[in-house]
């Protein structure tokens, strides 16, 4: 995560600081520090809140290959066998004809317009 937690109990204390301040001049002595100790555990949440963000917008994303380098994995012969005989259906169709598409959508409107 960016920073430490030694960057949230700063920012804790100064919303302690901030809070008592502006309280102290209203308000009771203890009720200053009552205000001001969840003012820090708030200002601590959000502390470690924007740390956790910084840390995912600074985390560098893995491509693909990184995550899955299976090289050191040995595979036997059947399973590669069976791995390219699988190949097929990860291909993409091909594209039809402008008749063949107009064929296929006259087909699908008769069967949308069939009444059981």
């Amino acid at each position: 995560m960016a920073g430490t937690w030694v960057f949230n109990l700063f920012f804790a204390f100064f919303g302690f600081a901030l809070v008592f301040v502006s309280s102290f001049a209203q308000n009771s002595f203890f009720t200053s520090v009552y205000r001001g100790f969840f003012a820090s555990i708030f200002f601590f949440l959000i502390a470690y809140f924007f740390r956790w963000m910084v840390y995912f917008i600074l985390l560098e994303p893995q491509s693909n290959a990184d995550k899955h380098d299976d090289s050191d994995v040995e595979l036997d012969s059947e399973t590669n066998e069976n791995l390219r005989e699988n190949e097929h259906v990860y291909q993409a169709p091909e594209a039809l004809s402008d008749d063949e598409a107009k064929l296929a959508s006259q087909y699908i409107k008769e069967l949308l317009n069939e009444k059981d």
